[in-house]
């Protein structure tokens, strides 16, 4: 929350940081699961080893990679800030 802070402070005064906080989530254990569940949003239960479809192999889902692929293409649509 203060990494936050400290960037929005510095927005209004024109400049630009770079905040080095590292972002961290359990992706197999989480509220993504509880989320997916409540919204009964299939593709994120199944990123999130909540279930499986029939006739997949038994292996973990990479909700990492899943989430990371999302966050690239929103950043390939914004543009530079810095």
């Amino acid at each position: 929350m203060f990494a936050i802070v400290k960037y929005l402070i510095n927005k209004r005064k024109g400049k630009n940081i770079c905040i080095n906080n590292p972002i961290l989530f359990d992706a197999s254990c989480n509220g993504l699961q509880h989320l997916s569940a409540l919204t009964r949003e299939l593709n994120t239960a199944i990123q999130t080893n909540l279930v499986s479809l029939p006739n997949s192999i038994n292996l973990p889902n990479d909700f990492y990679n899943f989430a990371a692929k999302i966050v690239q293409k929103e950043i390939n649509g914004c543009e530079n800030e810095i």
